[in-house]
């Protein structure tokens, strides 16, 4: 089975100011076939990740879809930012959610 977390953390940190701040979780679904990533970071970095218009959030749900076909999944990522205060105090934890994007990453499957 294929670390999620680890290809998405691996694919988000080169485009961010501060990786370090960078954090995903998984969150599983009442649906055993699909899998929510969150992606916490600073708010200058989310509004990075996500882009002008959510193209390069896109870009990376994209990438993500790639993965979880393998293993025939369906991939949720949001991302989420944190104040620097917060993060600073609770390590990094994603306290005091300012932005937030969602998206559905179909199944191969689906539709076809």
């Amino acid at each position: 089975m294929i670390d999620y977390e680890k290809v998405l953390i691996d694919l988000v940190k080169p485009m961010v100011d501060d990786p370090d701040s960078v954090r995903v979780q998984t969150m599983d679904s009442i649906n055993e076939n699909e899998l929510v990533l969150y992606v916490y970071a600073k708010n200058e970095d989310i509004a990075r990740l996500i882009g002008r218009q959510g193209n390069m959030a896109s870009a990376i749900r994209q990438m993500m879809s790639v993965c979880s076909r393998l293993d025939n999944r369906r991939i949720s990522i949001k991302f989420e930012s944190y104040s620097d205060a917060f993060a600073s105090f609770f390590g990094g934890a994603p306290w005091n959610t300012l932005r937030s994007d969602t998206l559905l990453i179909p199944l191969a499957s689906e539709g076809n």
